[in-house]
């Protein structure tokens, strides 16, 4: 068993991919908001007729609520990525919960929904990570289909990984803010095109 069909065992509640058969993409981004590189983002998925679902950061989204007002207008869905993008796992209850609150509390000044969902940086959390969603009425969400397209590749390399790993009912994790998410971005046409042709719809997470 790979580690992460045994952390799917250990943790049932939370979300790792979508019910197969039924034809749904979620195509989510973690790391934003930025204002060198989410405008762009939001340009080409509404050129693509994507929505997708998008993991911000608390400290990125001060000074930003113009920008998350965007993402939302565009038709996305905005959920909690953590405040500062540390590792979650064995940082202790206090850190953990506030990390979440306290994201949730600056994406809310934006006037905006946001989603009971999140998504611990680099995937990293514990039983204590569960314990304060529940608390917190949360659900936790992981993926199906890790790209790493933060690493330095050409659009072409990142679709060649991308299709490897693509199935019905995949949560694809790309990132925002990144030096290299123009790269990722014109990586997003053969995606869609390869989405449409199998007859499956991009789909946003709620909660």
């Amino acid at each position: 068993m790979n580690n992460t069909r045994l952390l799917s065992v250990l943790f049932p509640n939370w979300l790792w991919s979508l019910p197969k058969g039924n034809g749904r993409i979620a195509l989510t981004f973690d790391d934003g908001p930025h204002p060198d590189t989410t405008p762009a983002l939001l340009r080409a998925l509404d050129e693509l007729k994507i929505k997708a679902t998008m993991f911000l950061v608390g400290m990125r989204c001060e000074g930003h609520h113009s920008l998350i007002r965007e993402i939302e207008s565009a038709g996305h869905a905005i959920a909690n990525h953590g405040y500062n993008h540390s590792r979650h796992a064995l940082r202790g209850r206090r850190f953990q919960k506030e990390s979440i609150q306290q994201t949730e509390t600056t994406i809310l000044e934006s006037g905006v929904t946001m989603q009971k969902l999140f998504r611990p940086p680099f995937g990293s959390f514990d039983f204590t990570t569960g314990s304060i969603l529940k608390e917190l009425g949360y659900r936790g969400v992981i993926w199906s289909v890790l790209v790493w397209d933060w690493t330095h590749q050409t659009p072409e390399h990142l679709w060649k990984r991308t299709q490897r790993r693509l199935h019905d009912g995949a949560i694809i994790v790309l990132h925002d803010g990144h030096p290299t998410t123009p790269t990722m971005i014109s990586m997003l046409p053969y995606l869609a095109e390869a989405v449409h042709g199998c007859e499956w719809t991009f789909d946003r997470l709620s909660s």
